[in-house]
């Protein structure tokens, strides 16, 4: 099974902030993101920690309905992002990165 998702990109690398992600699974699929941080370095590094976790408890990813599972997660991000965990995440990720903060 293969599968590509990509965006456009609009920035330039140096004002970007990258993250990444991989994992392999029992499901002989495997996963590879790149999160570049258009939402800024905190969004990128909050998807690179909840992604993998998200998918792999994803009803269609254990069905092995893998297109339609990564569309619900990265739906299921938008949600932890906007949730008050998230907003509680965003302000720690943020202590990391204080040169970040507006």
């Amino acid at each position: 099974m293969g599968m590509a998702v990509t965006g456009l990109s609009t920035g330039t690398s140096s004002s970007l902030s990258h993250q990444k992600i991989g994992f392999s699974s029992n499901h002989s699929t495997g996963l590879f993101a790149i999160f570049d941080g258009h939402g800024g370095i905190e969004i990128a590094e909050f998807c690179s920690r909840n992604f993998e976790k998200e998918l792999k408890q994803n009803h269609s990813y254990q069905s092995m309905n893998y297109e339609q599972a990564l569309v619900e997660t990265f739906l299921r991000m938008d949600e932890l992002l906007l949730s008050p965990e998230g907003k509680q995440e965003i302000a720690e990720i943020n202590k990391l990165y204080p040169a970040n903060v507006s």
